[in-house]
């Protein structure tokens, strides 16, 4: 059942790595489930996220996990959320500024 609660955003979205899901990344979700209705969470494909860190991240299965797991632990509705890969980091950006 989706949430009753009404929020100040319909959507709201937020994108990294998300590897070893720490208590900045778990903060950073948790705020956007505070702010919006609908939550999309940007997790970075394996190939972009590789050259950008000096180790090597869990896979990209791993790391969506992680996320649905933090989320069946704070009671967040599957309703309220979609994980989508992340793969295009430069190209993310202009477009994120550049649509409505």
């Amino acid at each position: 059942m989706k949430d009753q609660q009404k929020y100040i955003f319909k959507q709201a979205m937020v994108f990294g790595t998300f590897d070893q899901l720490h208590k900045g990344h778990r903060d950073y979700i948790t705020r956007a489930f505070d702010l919006a209705d609908e939550v999309l969470i940007m997790v970075m494909s394996d190939e972009a996220s590789r050259p950008t860190k000096i180790y090597t991240p869990h896979d990209f299965n791993k790391r969506c996990q992680q996320i649905v797991a933090f989320a069946k632990q704070n009671n967040i509705d599957e309703s309220r959320y979609e994980i989508n890969t992340w793969s295009e980091r430069p190209q993310l950006y202009k477009r994120i500024l550049q649509e409505p």
